[in-house]
């Protein structure tokens, strides 16, 4: 467990990692604790490259379909789009436009 303080109050953040792990047996609870924080590491590293793609590509051509840029990144699933997306958008260098039905992206 992790405590964060914010305006001096104190906030407790779980991690899902930790709390998954807590609810294990407890001779396994670190071994399990360290392979599911091992998992969560290389899946944020995983998303953030996978966001370096997706960037690269909507510099490269500006603005794209989904369609287009899951081709243009050679990106398998689209739970690995969405995710490098999300990572984008959250960190505002996306804009977006449903247009029939269809998701078009480019740069901010």
């Amino acid at each position: 467990m992790t405590v964060y303080t914010k305006s001096q109050k104190p906030t407790v953040f779980i991690h899902p990692c930790e709390n998954f792990a807590s609810q294990l047996p407890d001779q396994n609870y670190y071994v399990y604790l360290q392979a599911l924080t091992d998992l969560c590491i290389t899946m944020v590293k995983l998303i953030g490259t996978n966001a370096g793609l997706v960037w690269r590509a909507l510099n490269k051509a500006g603005r794209m379909s989904v369609k287009e840029l899951k081709k243009e990144t050679k990106l398998k699933t689209d739970k690995e789009l969405f995710a490098a997306i999300g990572w984008l958008a959250k960190e505002g260098k996306l804009e977006s436009e449903e247009k029939n039905s269809e998701f078009f992206f480019w740069l901010s």
